[in-house]
């Protein structure tokens, strides 16, 4: 579904008239790690290594624990097909760093937030670079707090399959995550709510230590209705690496940040954002949604606001 959307942001983001851009990239459907094991003979162990770990009813236990990393790590060193990770590179829209953005069909599910759960990788945009990030993807499937988050939740874990998203890696003034519906007060839908960091959008879905920016948006009157809930108490950003693929942490005075010192133009990134959300609520037409994105600068001081993937609104 999330890949979905994604394609339908890239015809929404060209019928908005500059208000946002989509990224493109390409996206292997769910199913695809299994062809892959298929093909490399070890489908028939992954299915019986699979069986012995929903075998296990205490998932809180040693034992439970070490059939979580032997799956995780089975499934990690198995190869995608040379032909398919040459197809991923020849469908990129641009060469250069990627990312692999998971796409799980047990995401924010009733009683089982996902944020954060399965891992998105970056990587250089070879085809060697993009076969171990897909693998790392697929292989956070099985992960011990993935697997008891399922447990707990009373997800089966062969129920749960991994899609991936693969995007070229932007290198973001601020990230954010838009929630086009209360994330306080059930049913609430009259303002966008947003939180905001600087650099890569990771910074958010790690959960780090302190508080990003958070603003809160009147649907109704986007221009006036800014309300700043939140200035960021981070102290860090995620930087595309010096290491192709990787992440730079870096330093980062949020005292200095034009979204702190200047509310006017943290009223207008927020007043933009709110024009986002709606578009993209209206657009998909599923009720609220929750927006991933980030705000993008060029060598001429110019913004273009990109949406990364959108799903529907979970409490």
């Amino acid at each position: 579904q999330k890949s979905a959307n994604c394609a339908q942001m890239l015809a929404t983001a060209a019928a908005s008239n500059g208000l946002f851009d989509a990224p493109g990239g390409c996206a292997l459907p769910y199913g695809t790690m299994q062809v892959s094991l298929e093909a490399a003979g070890k489908l028939a162990e992954f299915e019986q290594k699979l069986s012995n770990l929903e075998g296990i009813a205490d998932a809180l236990s040693p034992e439970f624990e070490a059939a979580c990393e032997d799956l995780r790590a089975f499934v990690e060193a198995v190869e995608p097909p040379a032909s398919l990770v040459e197809a991923v590179a020849k469908a990129m829209p641009v060469s250069g760093a990627a990312i692999c953005r998971s796409s799980a069909n047990v995401e924010d599910l009733e009683g089982m937030s996902a944020a954060g759960l399965y891992d998105s990788l970056a990587c250089d945009g070879t085809p060697a670079g993009l076969a171990t990030a897909i693998r790392g993807v697929w292989a956070s499937l099985y992960t011990h707090r993935a697997c008891v988050s399922r447990w707990r939740a009373g997800v089966g874990q062969s129920t749960a399959h991994m899609a991936i998203l693969v995007q070229p890696l932007l290198n973001p003034a601020y990230s954010f995550v838009l929630h086009t519906s209360s994330p306080l007060v059930a049913g609430d839908d009259r303002c966008v709510h947003m939180e905001l960091a600087v650099g890569l959008g990771e910074t958010l879905a790690s959960g780090a230590e302190g508080t990003p920016y958070r603003i809160e948006v009147d649907k109704a009157d986007p221009e006036r209705g800014v309300k700043t809930l939140a200035l960021s108490s981070l102290s860090y950003a995620l930087r595309p690496g010096s290491v192709p693929g990787k992440y730079d942490r870096v330093a980062v005075d949020y005292s200095n940040e034009p979204l702190t010192k200047s509310s006017e133009q943290r009223n207008a990134l927020g007043a933009h954002l709110c024009r986002v959300g709606v578009a993209v609520e209206n657009a998909v037409a599923g009720g609220p949604q929750d927006i991933e994105g980030c705000f993008v600068m060029d060598g001429q001081g110019n913004g273009t606001v990109y949406v990364v993937q959108t799903r529907p609104f979970t409490m």
